[in-house]
């Protein structure tokens, strides 16, 4: 099920975790397949059924203590607001959530909390999310921070995921790291890099059988000519 998810192959993770959680009748065991399955659903772009399950999981954790769980579903509030329009709060919860991962030496869910960055702002170097007034005006106050140098940064973040997933095994998090790279590259121009970019993330996608987003990279790269 979690491979499914590793794979990007999402509604198998969803389906699969689903029956987990009717079969599981252990309080942590149940929160660790809710914390999975929301993220599935936030990687699907079910971004209410993500919000309602990381409250759920977080519930859990102000109750009995589990910040094993609970702070990785803080993060993971944060993606799904920032992703629905709700830039300040988002980003807010992703900071609260990325400083104690620093602070616990959490380096997996600090890895993924730098894709995440890097995927934000690659969104705005190629004109990707939401661009209603309504939408600007409620986050306009993100945006005069996050546009400014905003490849840079996506460059920057890209680059430090890489590096802490390499560091500690996270193939699907390298692989999604170089694709991103890659397709920031190609946004601002630059071919050859992209093209390196995601060649590695292929390689390194096909080694881990993760079809989802194999098949992402390997479009990205025909698109390239």
């Amino acid at each position: 099920m979690v491979n499914h998810l590793t794979a990007g192959d999402f509604q198998s993770a969803i389906e699969g975790l689903k029956a987990a959680l009717q079969a599981s009748i252990d309080p942590l065991l149940i929160q660790v397949s809710t914390l999975f399955l929301g993220f599935s659903y936030l990687a699907d772009g079910q971004y209410q059924e993500a919000l309602s399950l990381s409250q759920e999981v977080m519930g859990f954790s102000d109750k009995y203590g589990s910040e094993a769980v609970g702070t990785p579903a803080l993060s993971y509030m944060g993606y799904a607001l920032a992703a629905t329009g709700d830039l300040d709060r988002g980003l807010g919860l992703v900071k609260r959530a990325e400083e104690i991962f620093l602070k616990t030496n959490r380096r997996c869910c600090y890895a993924t909390v730098q894709l995440f960055y890097a995927q934000l702002y690659l969104q705005i170097v190629d004109g990707g999310g939401p661009k209603s007034f309504s939408f600007m005006v409620k986050n306009i106050r993100s945006l005069v921070k996050l546009v400014p140098g905003a490849a840079r940064k996506a460059e920057e973040h890209f680059n430090k995921a890489i590096e802490l997933a390499g560091e500690i095994g996270m193939r699907s998090i390298l692989g999604q790291a170089h694709l991103g790279l890659g397709l920031l590259h190609k946004a601002k121009g630059r071919t050859e890099k992209a093209r390196e970019n995601i060649s590695t993330a292929i390689a390194i996608l096909e080694a881990i059988e993760a079809g989802g987003f194999l098949k992402q990279a390997r479009e990205a790269l025909k698109a390239l000519g």
